[in-house]
C-alpha cells in the first residue's frame, strides 16, 4: 500500500467527525448499506472514494427510508 492510498482511508471516528454524526451512526450506515467500509483486523475503514460517493447521494436525497 503506498503513501496516496493509505492517506485515502479513513476511521470511523474520521468519518463521523466529517459527518458531523456518532461512530454509531457510520456503524449503521455501513450495515445499512449506504456506506461502504471494510475491515483491516478489528477496525473499520472508509475510502475518500466511498464517502464521496455516499456525500453524494445523501446530498440528492437518494436513500430510501
Amino acid at each position: 500500500m503506498n503513501e496516496k492510498q493509505k492517506t485515502d482511508l479513513y476511521k470511523i471516528n474520521e468519518v463521523a467527525e466529517y459527518l458531523r454524526v456518532s461512530r454509531r451512526t457510520v456503524y449503521t450506515y455501513i450495515k445499512q448499506g449506504k456506506l461502504q467500509g471494510f475491515q483491516i483486523g478489528v477496525e473499520w475503514r472508509v475510502t475518500k472514494d466511498n464517502l464521496e460517493k455516499f456525500m453524494e447521494k445523501l446530498i440528492k436525497g437518494d436513500f430510501k427510508k
